[in-house]
């Protein structure tokens, strides 16, 4: 018996080993209501190694808010930073960084993408990552790429860049 197979693009590896990829058709097999049972998605190069090895797949499906698919990823992080209420945690950092409060409105709309784009549990892991860097007194760069155009990002501490005194738009961190 032959195993339908769905050919995907841009292979993703998560922290924890599961494979996921982007299907540019997926979407419109899905919407068309065709029957996806019993369907392998894999790459070419991929395919008989992952059928012999029973690797379980994952698609991240075109059409998705854009930035980190939380779905796709099975954080190993400890419980309370799982339950942590990062916006909570973010504004506390905001009120004791001594910014000023016309930094308030950006520091809002990044919290708006964050939501659309379903990025709340990658502020979760980097909130763990950076107080584990903290407590263990590793030294963190200055910043680097996009994430330097994160308000957010620099109040939890992953860079040190400013991007509202550089001006740097919010729509770098946020574009894929």
């Amino acid at each position: 018996m032959s195993v339908p197979v769905l050919v995907l693009d841009e292979k993703i590896v998560t922290d924890t080993g599961r494979i996921v990829y982007r299907h540019r058709g997926l979407m419109q097999k899905i919407q068309s209501q065709q029957d996806l049972t019993g369907i392998w998605a894999t790459a070419n190069d991929d395919l008989f190694k992952l059928i012999h090895e029973g690797v379980p797949i994952h698609a991240w499906l075109e059409g998705e808010p854009e930035g980190v698919p939380g779905e796709c990823f099975e954080w190993n992080i400890p419980e309370k930073y799982k339950r942590l209420d990062w916006w909570e945690y973010v504004l506390t950092r905001f009120a004791n960084s001594g910014l000023p409060v016309e930094y308030e409105e950006r520091l809002i709309l990044e919290h708006q993408r964050v939501t659309e784009r379903k990025m709340e549990d990658f502020i979760r892991v980097l909130i763990y990552v950076v107080e584990t860097i903290r407590e263990n007194n590793i030294t963190l760069g200055v910043g680097r790429g996009s994430a330097c155009a994160s308000l957010i990002l620099f109040l939890i501490g992953v860079h040190r860049v400013d991007p509202v005194l550089y001006g740097i738009p919010m729509e770098e961190f946020f574009k894929v």
